[in-house]
């Protein structure tokens, strides 16, 4: 019994240590302080934050409004590759 509330406990302190950094996957300093958004007491990685939800959006628009024909995924993937 004493064995499992020991591993509950370290269960416990893994997630407290690894929490601040889901949002975020900076170190909590002042040299990357400037790399991520501070809202309350949370802080999100501004490059992930911001670049996922613009390539879901994109995919999404993309399957929605464009016609996927051969012609328009090859010149997608050119457009992509030059951006890349």
């Amino acid at each position: 019994m004493n064995r499992i509330k020991k591993k509950i406990k370290r269960l416990k302190l893994l997630i407290t240590d690894v929490k601040p950094m889901i949002l975020s996957h900076h170190p909590n300093c002042e040299h990357f302080s400037d790399h991520v958004y501070h809202i309350g007491k949370y802080r999100f990685c501004i490059g992930c934050f911001t670049y996922y939800p613009t390539i879901i959006l994109t995919i999404i628009f993309s399957i929605l409004f464009i016609d996927l024909s051969l012609q328009n995924l090859l010149i997608l993937y050119f457009i992509s590759y030059l951006f890349f």
